[in-house]
């Protein structure tokens, strides 16, 4: 994965699946011995299958909405959105949203649209702009797939208590968000100015 970017061109892209299969590989004949069956069999019973189960269903679910031209529907209809209310729906949909679909599945439906909708404005920071939006669901119920691993580690049994806990500070990082995509062109000057290689 690093030779991949510090030799582009070079070295070329497998891709994450085959590059997992091949650290998995790896994996199996160095550092300490282990059970491959029963370290797949301990995985799959515990809560990584059901974040597989999720995966799956969102990727399906990214596929049939492509496939009917739902997303293609999203995309029209927010280029026509008012330009205030394009601030609003972008952070609404992304981190309401991410809550079913995850942020993969709410960057793939709403994402794209958004960053067209701010297409006048520098490219680059606006998309880290949205995908912080669409990071934030990862505390939005009903999945909350960082917000419930990071109960669990703590040792909250109610991810209620997590979740109202993290309002204040999702929405302090949605308001960022949304200041970043409104003065993208000034940020990316900041970002220049003080970059070695000038961005």
């Amino acid at each position: 994965m690093t030779a991949i970017r510090v030799f582009p061109g070079a070295v070329p892209d497998l891709g994450t699946p085959l590059t997992f299969i091949i650290g998995t590989v790896v994996a199996g004949f160095s550092g300490r011995r282990f059970a491959l069956l029963g370290s797949v069999r301990r995985a799959m019973n515990g809560p990584m299958l059901g974040i597989l189960e999720l995966l799956v269903g969102i990727g399906v679910f990214v596929q049939i909405a492509t496939l009917t031209g739902i997303r293609g529907l999203l995309v029209t209809s927010s280029l026509s959105l008012p330009h205030l209310a394009a601030y609003f729906g972008a952070a609404t949909a992304l981190i309401v949203s991410g809550g079913l679909l995850s942020p993969f599945g709410a960057g793939a439906i709403f994402g794209v649209p958004f960053v067209l909708f701010f297409l006048d404005r520098n490219q680059t920071v606006t998309i880290v702009a949205v995908s912080l939006l669409a990071a934030l669901s990862q505390f939005s119920p009903p999945t909350a797939i960082a917000g419930r691993f990071a109960a669990d580690a703590a040792g909250v049994d109610d991810y209620r208590k997590v979740w109202r806990a993290s309002l204040i500070p999702i929405g302090a990082l949605a308001a960022v968000g949304l200041v970043v995509i409104a003065w993208a062109d000034r940020v990316a000057v900041v970002i220049a100015a003080i970059t070695p290689s000038g961005w």
